[in-house]
């Protein structure tokens, strides 16, 4: 039991760090466009280059950590995205002085930190696979993601912080070395698990078996993973106007002074803390009652639907206070349905949860690239209301796909034996 604490543990601290570095350029961001005269579609631009990334390389992640160990792949991952979060505190620097070589400059060290977050969550969701049992799983999920709320609410204030005492260059060194101590203490103190036939993981320090060949022709073609892949597209779009757009929006339209608009920008990240184990819970314990599918489908929908009515609420209303109250409940909602994402993930292919965990999670990632740009030129052209209301339809469509997905077990012992060779 300690070792399955540990675990959930480092895998809360893990997505703390991820949304440290994912969320830090959109703080510094306004020190950045005053320094070099940049526009917002070029800070748009540059925010979805970490997208780019982190999308690309979901499923090569998902199947690494599958094939040579999750443990393995996330430790180096996180070396990785570590490293170029530090060199995104470059950018501008010597040659790079002008807009011409500052927008690349800037958007190659965002891909190269997508590239290396993108072994996060599957591999991240593989560990949750190898540990815990079926009626576990989406709690585990949540505490993992509540990370996501956490780390998400304590960027704003901490980076902000930084960037007024110490210059906007230090908030990504310093969040760099931060992600290196916990690649430290991860790789040393991170138990192993390995799965067991009854889904709930072992520590052991016997030789991994190598698995047999990942079966691409039946995740590819299984449709509840292609309808879970254009549902949380909606989902992830709805999520990244929130990463990137919202702390913008308290001080360019609601009118928010920089400092105090940093705090409320930690409101729906808090929510997000609370609902997303929460969501969790509420799905494992509605299992043995209405059962798996039914579980998962009805946590989820229940928080988008809400969504998808608190998002135009709160772009409509007038006081500022009021539309943060309702976007923060709103960011809630849709936080209350992650965890049955991921669960549904491993659900569907347990022996290769990271695999199909990346693949599900690319759509997640495609949203996420098209939010951070096409949020601004709606707000351009139709009003910030339009632009808020359109994140509220997406929840509304994420919701419904999930009429259509239930959690079928594709087990090993099922894969036909052609794809069982072992490589």
């Amino acid at each position: 039991m300690p070792s399955r604490i540990r675990t959930l543990g480092f895998l809360f601290l893990l997505s703390v760090v991820t949304y440290l570095d994912r969320v830090n350029i959109s703080i510094t961001s306004p020190f950045i466009k005053s320094e070099f005269g940049l526009g917002k579609v070029e800070m748009g631009l540059i925010f979805s280059a970490f997208v780019v990334g982190y999308t690309l390389f979901q499923i090569p992640a998902g199947w690494l950590g599958d094939r040579f160990g999750h443990k393995k792949c996330l430790t180096f991952a996180l070396i990785w995205w570590s490293i170029f979060t530090a060199a995104s505190g470059w950018a501008g620097k010597g040659f790079l002085t002008t807009a011409a070589y500052l927008l690349p400059a800037f958007w190659i060290m965002r891909f190269l930190v997508g590239v290396g977050e993108a072994g996060a969550y599957p591999c991240a969701n593989g560990i949750i696979g190898d540990t815990f049992g079926p009626d576990e799983r989406a709690l585990a999920a949540g505490v993992m993601f509540a990370g996501i709320g956490t780390g998400s609410a304590l960027t704003p204030p901490f980076v902000a912080w930084i960037v007024v005492h110490m210059g906007w260059r230090s908030a990504f060194y310093i969040s760099a070395a931060i992600g290196v101590l916990l690649a430290v203490s991860f790789f040393i103190w991170m138990p192993e698990h390995f799965a067991t036939s009854s889904g709930s993981g072992t520590i052991d320090s016997s030789p991994i078996l190598p698995k047999p060949k990942t079966p691409w022709k039946l995740i590819l073609t299984n449709s509840q993973v292609w309808v879970m892949v254009v549902s949380i597209f909606f989902f992830g779009y709805v999520t990244y106007v929130y990463y990137f757009w919202f702390f913008p929006y308290l001080v360019d339209v609601r009118k928010i002074s920089m400092l105090r608009s940093s705090f409320f920008t930690a409101m729906p990240f808090l929510t997000m803390a609370i609902s997303a184990p929460l969501g969790g819970a509420l799905s494992d314990r509605l299992i043995p009652r209405i059962g798996k599918a039914s579980a998962r489908r009805r946590v989820v929908m229940t928080g988008l639907l809400a969504a998808a009515i608190l998002i135009p609420c709160g772009a409509i209303i007038p006081g500022a206070y009021p539309a943060v109250a309702c976007l923060s409940l709103a960011a809630g909602g849709v936080y209350l349905a992650i965890s049955c994402y991921f669960a549904t993930a491993i659900e569907i292919f347990p022996d290769y949860s990271a695999t199909v965990s990346g693949t599900m999670n690319t759509g997640a990632g495609v949203g996420g690239i098209i939010a951070p740009v096409l949020t601004p030129w709606v707000a351009s052209h139709f009003g910030w209301v339009s632009a808020l209301s359109l994140a509220g339809v997406f929840s509304l469509l994420a919701a419904l796909l999930w009429l259509f997905i239930g959690s079928p077990t594709v087990a090993l012992s099922e894969i036909p034996s052609v794809v069982k060779e072992i490589a």
